[in-house]
């Protein structure tokens, strides 16, 4: 390996000397040894080539092939650590540094969350230190402690690169040795080829060591941070300023699901899905209830990002009924979501009655409607801001009328309840009703009474008889 790092570095020098030399040496070995088509680095979209070809390449082409391109084969996971580390002259330059810059030219500094699994980016304030956060990525952290905790400064950048494992990730960026950021893996050097299980791992960790993001977030760090960037591996508990972005995750029955939902190319087919939005589960309000119906709606990117929504409509809560809402969200590339959601406003809420005394009444002529008038205001109903009424037993009415009209004293009890316009009925309470009436007085003439039993009557005395003279 010290060898073709030697040869690497006398080929960017002397770059036709090297190769006349090159070509002549493999033209003597060629016969005896196949010479091997080891590949780690693939930059840019390079083509690859395998040894399954049924045609054999020249020994010329052979060289030429290795010079350009190098194709990953399978290896152990120590082996290829010693081969990214050759084969990459920049891993020379890599320094540790014991913290990060305070004022430089490099616009960002980058801190990776191992614990949380999350990068923050930090721009200068006007002292040039870098105190500013200004975004956030959820990503996967190695396995085990595969990422190396320390402060690095970044070197060589890819647009595609060689795995361990024959897969590929997308938009590279060499952090300190063999790890790196890269987008979560690619089965090929296709963008409609990606691991979507792993994908849906990101804010969890699930690689051998390199920092994996979404590919606009890989990205990012590659248009946006130059080559000796400051990254900072730690562990802490608290995510960071920003918090923890949610990660999107890929449907995996999806159509699309061999995309990063995240990628900017323009032949992305996620780039055609509209937003999701939500929060508008529950869609029955209560009558006289604080109610806004734009509360708790959010509307996410299939990218991830949050939107604002925009509603048309309103919901009377003080009338029931049935009121129609839309609400609108537009994304990035220009897909509207329109969902329309009814919500229906009903009153639930029992009325309140209340007994405040009972009823006493003397001799006197009432009739229904003034004993029922009487009775409802021996209690007190309620429903907030609403009306209710109180309702008489008819059949406790009629009883106490008629007993009245009857002069009937005594106590009788009488039921009622509240009930509100929207037909909710309260538990009933019972009102006393104590009559004292005076009893009738009868308009008919007493009759003679016959006697039972003859009597004598005395006889006159007869003037004539004689009486006893003295």
């Amino acid at each position: 390996m010290r060898l073709l790092k030697v040869w690497k570095k006398l080929y960017q020098t002397h770059k036709a000397a090297t190769l006349a030399a090159t070509i002549g040496a493999a033209l003597l070995v060629v016969s005896a040894v196949a010479i091997p088509t080891t590949v780690f680095c693939i930059q840019g979209k390079a083509n690859t080539q395998t040894l399954g070809d049924t045609q054999m390449p020249s020994e010329e082409e052979t060289v030429l092939a290795e010079l350009e391109t190098e194709v990953e084969t399978e290896i152990s996971e120590e082996e290829y650590y010693e081969e990214e580390l050759a084969l990459d002259d920049s891993a020379e330059n890599v320094t540790y540094v014991e913290a990060p810059p305070q004022v430089v030219e490099y616009p960002y500094f980058v801190r990776v969350n191992r614990m949380m699994n999350t990068v923050t980016i930090y721009a200068k304030d006007e002292t040039g230190a870098y105190t500013i956060p200004v975004k956030a990525m959820v990503c996967s952290c190695g396995l085990n402690d595969g990422t190396p905790l320390g402060v690095f400064r970044t070197s060589t950048k890819y647009e595609w690169r060689a795995l361990y494992g024959n897969v590929y990730g997308q938009y590279a960026y060499r952090i300190n040795g063999p790890i790196l950021f890269h987008s979560v893996p690619y089965f090929t050097v296709d963008k409609g080829n990606l691991e979507t299980e792993e994908y849906n791992k990101l804010g969890d960790f699930g690689s051998l060591g390199c920092v994996r993001l979404a590919a606009r977030d890989a990205k990012w760090l590659i248009d946006n941070c130059p080559s000796g960037t400051t990254v900072e591996i730690y562990d802490s508990p608290d995510p960071g300023p920003l918090g923890k972005p949610s990660p999107v995750r890929i449907d995996l029955n999806s159509p699309c699901r061999g995309w990063d939902p995240t990628d900017p190319d323009p032949a992305n087919p996620w780039r055609t899905t509209g937003p999701t939005i939500s929060g508008y589960d529950k869609t029955t309000v209560e009558r006289g209830s604080v109610f806004d119906a734009s509360q708790g709606i959010t509307a996410t990117a299939v990218t991830g990002d949050s939107l604002s929504v925009s509603t048309s409509g309103a919901v009377d809560v003080n009338v029931p009924g049935v009121y129609g809402v839309d609400y609108i969200a537009v994304d990035e590339f220009g897909n509207v979501t329109n969902i329309h959601v009814e919500y229906t406003v009903e009153d639930t809420t029992k009325p309140t009655i209340t007994w405040l005394s009972d009823l006493s009444l003397t001799e006197g002529e009432f009739d229904s409607n003034q004993l029922e008038a009487m009775i409802k205001n021996q209690v007190e109903v309620a429903d907030g801001i609403y009306t209710a009424e109180a309702v008489v037993c008819p059949e406790d009415l009629e009883l106490i009328t008629m007993a009245i009209a009857n002069k009937q004293s005594g106590t009788y009890e009488v039921k009622l309840y509240a009930l509100d316009d929207a037909k909710n009925q309260s538990e009933e309470i019972v009102v006393k009703v104590i009559y004292n009436g005076m009893p009738a007085i009868s308009t008919e003439q007493p009759q003679p009474q016959e006697p039972t039993e003859a009597t004598e009557q005395p006889q006159p005395q007869d003037p004539t008889e004689s009486t006893e003279q003295y």
